[in-house]
């Protein structure tokens, strides 16, 4: 495929077997992270979804995990090709691993 995009919200709302991150990296997909609907997950927030799939895949880097919300989708031409750009001016990616590493916030 010329891109995945995994919500790890919805695929825990619905009690998916684990999902298969590494074998679709190691084989050169292009795995973008999105969000769902509300209707299949606690949240649309970026952030949860970067911390939920930093949980359930601990060998990812920051780095990786940002790459997946921003330029992953990008190269995909999931988001428009300025917003990562945008984005990714603005972020630090050294931050990222202590950001996904934080505790859900609670309502």
């Amino acid at each position: 495929p010329r891109a995945v995009v995994h919500c790890p919200t919805t695929h825990a709302y619905f009690r998916r077997p684990p999902f298969p991150l590494k074998a679709l990296l190691d084989a050169g997909a292009n795995v973008c992270l999105g969000t769902d609907s509300l209707a299949s997950s606690p949240t649309l927030s970026m952030f949860e979804t970067l911390r939920l799939c930093g949980r359930e895949h601990p060998w990812l880097t920051g780095a990786r995990l940002l790459a997946m919300a921003t330029t992953a989708p990008a190269a995909a031409r999931i988001l428009a090709a300025s917003a990562p750009s945008a984005l990714l001016s603005r972020l630090n990616p050294a931050l990222l691993p202590a950001a996904v590493c934080l505790p859900p916030t609670s309502g």
